[in-house]
């Protein structure tokens, strides 16, 4: 049962399966799901149908166990808060980075989210930035990692 007495997974899962039945949705995802939740709504009725987990992950906190597990279980990953409310731009080691490769700090940020085919999901509706957005694809990194969560609600899952 999900915490707080929230719906439970089946029930869940048959009215997100109603909905594609009636056409009215492709597929579907989820959000915030722990690795046990993922897992338990993965094996449920209509739990294949999942195509998406989108949970805080960024350099800053890499959350490699859930990424690991949620991309084992055939579902994809997209990254809640990929900027970390801005901190790329005033981090001196993903500055630094960006810098050596003659990047902003923002492509440094999704250009690792990217290496770990992790989705990409930008706000700008500036062209500009849009592009510098496209633009991370050509970057290749990995060792970033603080293990320090941005958004910590009291409510906020423990993965």
């Amino acid at each position: 049962m999900p915490p707080n007495g929230a719906m439970p997974i089946a029930e869940t899962l048959a009215a997100l399966q109603e909905a594609r039945e009636l056409k009215l949705s492709r597929r579907y995802g989820v959000s915030n799901f722990t690795v046990l939740l993922l897992e338990e709504a993965v094996n449920a009725p209509g739990g294949k149908d999942i195509i998406n987990n989108q949970f805080e992950v960024s350099p800053f906190l890499a959350n490699r166990k859930l990424v690991d597990a949620t991309q084992r279980l055939g579902v994809t990953v997209t990254a809640y808060m990929p900027l970390s409310e801005g901190r790329p731009h005033n981090d001196s080691t993903i500055r630094a980075i960006a810098e050596k490769h003659h990047a902003t700090p923002a492509q440094v940020a999704f250009a690792w989210l990217l290496t770990h085919d992790i989705v990409v999901i930008t706000a700008s509706t500036n062209p500009e930035h849009q592009q510098s957005n496209w633009e991370a694809q050509k970057l290749k990194l990995d060792a970033l990692d603080e293990g320090r969560r941005n958004a910590n609600p009291s409510f906020a899952p423990r993965w």
